[in-house]
This record gives structure tokens, sequence and C-alpha cells, in this order.
């Protein structure tokens, strides 16, 4: 038997810790010495910054987590950026909705493949 499982959107506090799950340094992470890393403090203040810019419950966690795994190289950078990514995504949204379901779900696959492709590229510039 096939079960349905809801996954709500993302509330303040799904936000925040996505944003100190991406951003905080783990034990063993070496760090890069052409970006120095925020201290956990630091991060905090961020997640609460880039918290109280996302609308609670319109964002999935998944939309979320691959934005701020694009801009993983700055916290600032994340916080800076996310009215544009917003911008975008609600963007995207509203072109998906407007055509059939199955091209929506080409169109959704295409772009989630273009930014996997992206951030391999920038990976192989490090």
């Amino acid at each position: 038997m096939d079960k349905k499982i809801e996954l709500p959107n993302a509330d303040k506090d799904v936000i925040f810790r996505l944003f100190c799950m991406i951003f905080k340094k783990a034990e063993g992470d070496i760090p890069d010495p052409k970006q120095p890393a925020e201290d956990d403090r630091t991060v905090e203040e961020f997640a609460r910054d880039f918290a109280r810019e996302v609308p609670e419950r319109e964002f999935s966690p998944a939309e979320i987590q691959s934005y701020l795994v694009e801009h993983r190289g700055s916290a600032r950078v994340a916080v800076e950026k996310v009215q544009e990514w917003m911008d975008r995504t609600r963007a995207e949204r509203s072109k998906m909705a407007t055509c059939s379901p199955a091209y929506a779900r080409l169109l959704a696959a295409a772009q989630r493949a273009s930014r996997w492709v992206n951030c391999a590229n920038r990976e192989a510039d490090v």
C-alpha cells in the first residue's frame, strides 16, 4: 500500500535551522583559505535575518536548501540575494501555472538539472 505524506512548506524554525545547517562549520570541515568562515554566532545572526526575509510556509525546505547550497560560500551573500531568489522563484511558479502539467514537470526537471550543472561548474572552478 502506498502512503501519501504531506510535507508542509517551511516555517520560520525550519528556515532558521536550514540556514544554520548549511553555514555553520562542522567538526572536521576543511577551511577555505580564500573565504574566511563566519563563527557560529555570526551565522545565527544571518540565519535570523534570513528567516525574517523569507515568508513562512511559502517555500519548501528543498527550495530553500537548494538556494542556500548555491550560496554556501557566503552566508552574507545568501541573505543579501534572497529577495532576488524569491522574486525569480515566484516568476517561475507563475509561468508553470499557465502551462500543462506535463510541460510544467518537464520545465521543473530542466531547471533542477540546470542548477545542478551550475553548482558543479562552480566547484570545478575552485
